[in-house]
């Protein structure tokens, strides 16, 4: 098995490295490897409802849609991703428990009392230290995880900030769960770097011939092909999801409205808007953002070619626009 630690923190470039390592390479694959701070929301999901939107937009922190299933997470520089890519046998490829079970024994070995819970986590006191997620692809299957080390929690629990309860459609929504870093499980807890080569070098024990090696001249170009022609991409990340409603109310002054978005292809295809004895500034929402893309930076950006600058009662522009995600 290849043992390969990636020298990029680009997002866009790791999560395209998986997908062209478990499509184009005949070996079996062990990754580590980190990215700066960004959501990776998974393939069946609605990112609006995941994350705080006009909050990850206005702080530019990228949302990456995965090939796999299951839940969203939050990558930073203190967050250790570990991938595991493996040919195997149909009907036997998918093993959650299985194929974290190297990392795992790693983890214990450190002195981290982790435990593989429920279907997808590595907990410790029944804290979230890391979450799974799988993609099959004929005879192959990506297994992959993160491991909080020492990871922004903060800014973690403000970008997935959002209600779910204002959209629905048949994206898949994520499961929450307290969460905590595995830095604060050690008495002395090494630095990162430390913590990686642990990691590393206790998996590769229990690895059937495992070979450190590097990306090939050839792989890293078209990883950075596939990066920039699909990762990268707003028809990926946010396009490509299921239709979604979503409903809401927002209090402006002494109005109270009611908002009703239906979006298909990340594209407002219908917009309502209601309430009592509404001013125009406000009944013409809907003629305005019907047809632009449902993103932070198109909605601004339409209301502000129409002349919005504020609403009846001082409503500013940023005010409404965080109102419409």
């Amino acid at each position: 098995m290849r043992v390969i630690l990636p020298d990029t923190t680009d997002p866009f470039i790791n999560l395209a490295a998986e997908e062209y390592l478990l499509k184009h390479s005949r070996e079996d694959c062990f990754l580590l490897w980190r990215s700066t701070s960004s959501v990776v929301v998974g393939k069946h999901q609605n990112p609006m409802a995941e994350t705080n939107h006009p909050l990850v937009s206005k702080r530019d922190i990228p949302v990456i849609r995965r090939i796999s299933g299951g839940g969203t997470v939050y990558h930073d520089i203190g967050n250790v991703n570990f991938s595991f890519i493996i040919t195997g046998e149909a009907g036997k490829l998918v093993d959650f428990e299985g194929h974290s079970r190297p990392v795992l024994e790693a983890l214990n070995e450190m002195g981290i009392p982790a435990r593989f819970e429920g279907k997808n986590d590595l907990r410790c006191h029944g804290l979230k230290i890391s979450g799974n997620a799988e993609h099959v692809f004929r005879n192959r299957v990506l297994h992959h995880g993160t491991l909080l080390f020492d990871s922004d929690l903060t800014l973690l629990h403000a970008v997935l900030e959002n209600d779910p309860a204002k959209y629905t459609g048949r994206a898949i929504p994520s499961v929450r769960s307290p969460v905590a870093n595995i830095s604060g499980f050690l008495a002395r807890p090494p630095d990162i770097d430390t913590f990686i080569g642990s990691i590393r070098d206790v998996v590769m024990k229990r690895l059937s011939n495992p070979v450190a090696g590097t990306l090939t001249t050839e792989e890293s170009g078209a990883i950075s092909r596939l990066a920039e022609r699909k990762y990268t991409t707003w028809e990926w990340n946010f396009g490509y999801g299921p239709p979604y409603r979503m409903n809401t109310t927002h209090r402006i002054e002494k109005w109270t409205v009611g908002i009703s978005i239906e979006v298909e292809q990340g594209v407002i295809r219908k917009m309502q808007v209601t309430g009592d004895d509404l001013p125009p500034e406000i009944r013409s929402l809907d003629r305005l953002l019907t047809g632009i893309r449902h993103y932070y930076y198109d909605v601004k950006r339409a209301l502000i070619q129409t002349g919005f600058a504020s609403g009846p009662g001082g409503e500013t522009l940023e005010g409404l626009v965080s109102a419409l995600f």
